[in-house]
């Protein structure tokens, strides 16, 4: 909900106050997302949970900010240099080098991790801009710990000590990316190449906010080149509560008729790219296939609006290069997707683990899910005055 939608059911916030939101016996847990930074929320989340077509009257009860509840987090952004875990960095500027060793003695987990109380998912903060998926055994949110010898938080309840290659209690990095475009990450199709967005010139980190329901963060590639011309490109994403997936958002600042949006999975042990049409307004492409770390199942999805999609393909069909030492992108399937200043791309990248559920390793499990996503996102609450 905006902040206008609350304040016409409501009227406006008051001085030094935030209205707590109760259904029956249930507190609802809320979350004020402040973009501006002036201490007046922009939006504003509320989790409820409804069956289709059912409604719930809610009232609202002003508590002193001091008094507010601290609602239990699901989300979380875990962002740190390895010298220094326990800081979470707000910006940071991203390594110029294609190499692991190298990246990750800099950065726990060579970079940015998100996570809910699903799936977890980290960026190769370096010019390989990599998607790399974290499965996970447990709701708790521990990404903090992750890569390190000493870790603390939940260390008291699961082991972190061995490597995150390898299984462990809470769960483990389950995804070979390879030169591949991986869990998601990003390209731009110009004339008849692909080129990694991120591979040369400045990469910045900015973290937007953190909460219980959502977080956010912004990747920008203000002075990325590729095919003799320099872009300006900006990738926001953010996790929500209770889902499988991280959500997309790209911008490119220019007019670019012959340029197109890129994203792709991994294509390493799967054999068939399976299009589904879970809503009216989406389509989903989903790989499933025993290709996780640990030799299970994991399924993987780009779910795309209807009218942003154009085509998809996979590497190999493609005469693909990338400007860096890196070599091509190989082993993807790819989604290419309108490009148009002013309307942004989005897309959902959606992570499914045997070992987290093993309904996972069942295609319309994972259908169904994509389903309910897609009906939720195109059937929006109404919030009415009673």
């Amino acid at each position: 909900m905006t902040y206008g939608e609350v304040e016409e059911l409501i009227g406006p916030f008051k001085q030094d106050q935030w209205p707590l939101f109760i259904s029956g016996p249930d507190t609802l847990t809320t979350q004020f997302i402040d973009y501006r930074g002036d201490a007046l929320p922009e939006e504003i989340l509320l989790e409820i949970s409804l069956s289709e077509n059912e409604s719930k009257e809610i009232n609202v009860l002003w508590v002193d900010e001091s008094q507010y509840p601290e609602f239990p987090r699901k989300t979380s952004i875990h962002f740190a240099r390895l010298g220094d875990p326990s800081e979470d960095l707000d910006t940071a500027t991203r390594v110029q080098t294609v190499k692991t060793e190298q990246t990750s003695v800099i950065y726990q987990m060579e970079g940015p991790g998100w996570e809910n109380d699903k799936v977890g998912f980290r960026n190769y903060f370096d010019l390989r801009n990599g998607m790399d998926i974290f499965g996970k055994k447990t709701p708790a949110l521990l990404l903090m710990n992750v890569g390190l010898n000493n870790p603390s938080g939940v260390s008291q309840n699961f082991d972190f000590t061995g490597s995150y290659h390898e299984p462990a209690d809470w769960g483990m990095d389950i995804l070979k990316v390879g030169n591949s475009l991986g869990a998601g990450a990003i390209a731009l199709e110009t004339g008849d190449s692909l080129y990694r967005i991120g591979d040369n010139g400045k990469g910045t980190y900015k973290k937007l906010y953190e909460g219980p329901l959502r977080s956010e963060f912004i990747f920008s590639f203000p002075e990325w080149e590729a095919a003799g011309k320099v872009r300006n490109i900006s990738q926001y994403i953010s996790i929500t509560a209770n889902q499988y997936c991280y959500k997309s958002t790209l911008s490119l600042a220019d007019d670019e008729p012959d340029a197109t949006f890129i994203t792709g999975v991994v294509n390493m042990h799967s054999h068939e790219l399976i299009r589904t049409e879970p809503g009216n307004d989406h389509l989903a492409f989903i790989t499933l296939d025993k290709q996780a770390e640990d030799g299970n199942y994991l399924g993987m999805a780009i779910m795309v609006e209807r009218d942003q999609f154009i085509a998809w393909d996979q590497t190999s069909g493609l005469a693909s290069s990338i400007s860096d030492a890196q070599g091509n992108i190989t082993d993807t399937y790819y989604v290419k997707l309108k490009t148009e200043p002013g309307h942004p791309s989005q897309y959902r990248f959606y992570a499914f683990w045997e070992t987290t559920d093993p309904g996972f390793k069942d295609l319309e499990t994972i259908k169904s899910i994509l389903e309910h996503d897609a009906l939720v996102i195109e059937n929006p609450l109404v919030i009415a005055e009673k």
